[in-house]
């Protein structure tokens, strides 16, 4: 009886041969990552001199926002509920935690609110360069993809509003 032999791989022609990107090690990775977050910051620092616009007075002025004892509310009740005639359809809870939060650290600082939106970006961000890395194992294609993110044009509004900031939040 003739057992068949393993046979040798053939090679295939070069057009036909997957592309290999090279890899990037862990480190340089983390330098690259390091340097994502410091362009995020130099590119949305001119925000830390912006001052409260538009609908940020509201939110940063509200009762349940700059007192301890509201919490529970933050769950119970939509979020312009402080507002007599405010649509009721919109429950946010963690947007109203993370208000509280920002000021918490930064009672009504603009620089401190928008420093605090920059820092979330940052971090969102770190996140996403994270998830795609662990879906793709491939460090140049979350390093794109968190780069794309965090710099794209389509972000400013979010970043530096104080308002639209913590609206993306949720």
């Amino acid at each position: 009886m003739r057992t068949n032999a393993p046979s040798r791989p053939q090679k295939l022609p070069l057009a036909a041969r997957p592309i290999r990107w090279p890899s990037l090690t862990p480190l340089t990775s983390f330098v690259l990552v390091l340097a994502l977050a410091a362009g995020v910051l130099a590119v949305y620092a001119p925000s830390l001199q912006y001052h409260f616009i538009l609908d940020d007075h509201r939110f940063t002025g509200d009762p349940r926002v700059q007192s301890p004892g509201h919490v529970w509310e933050y769950f119970a009740n939509y979020v312009w509920a402080q507002f007599t005639g405010g649509p009721q359809s919109f429950y946010r809870p963690l947007f109203v935690l993370w208000m509280r939060a920002n000021f918490i650290l930064s009672a009504m600082s603009p620089w401190g609110w928008h420093l605090l939106s920059i820092a979330k970006h940052v971090v969102v961000a770190i996140l996403l360069y994270l998830l795609v890395w662990r879906l793709l194992r491939d460090h140049i294609a979350a390093l794109l993809a968190a780069t794309l993110f965090a710099l794209h044009p389509a972000q400013t509004e979010s970043v530096a509003w104080v308002y639209s900031s913590l609206c993306s939040f949720t």
